[in-house]
């Protein structure tokens, strides 16, 4: 298992960051992304696993996505909200 952050934008994936394993499948965590500028920061269960500067700022304005690409996906709560 992999940890990824993603950029997608008109069919173009680029991965900013990974990082190896971190979670566990069946269990519920905490996913957090927190972004300053160009600087994008995700926290698993509260600790930074993956960080990245992506200066094309094509998200400016504020975009989220939550994708599996195997499996599936369950979010009790999504949050978008300024620093």
């Amino acid at each position: 298992e992999r940890v990824r952050l993603v950029a997608a934008h008109e069919g173009a994936d680029t991965v900013l960051a990974e990082a190896a394993g971190g979670w566990t499948f069946g269990t519920a965590h905490r996913l957090t992304l927190k972004v300053a500028g160009s600087r994008l920061m995700g926290y698993l269960d509260d600790r930074l696993v993956v960080e990245a500067e992506d200066s094309r700022t094509l998200f400016a304005g504020g975009a989220i996505a939550l994708i599996a690409e195997e499996g599936r996906i369950g979010c009790e709560d999504v949050e978008v909200r300024p620093l």
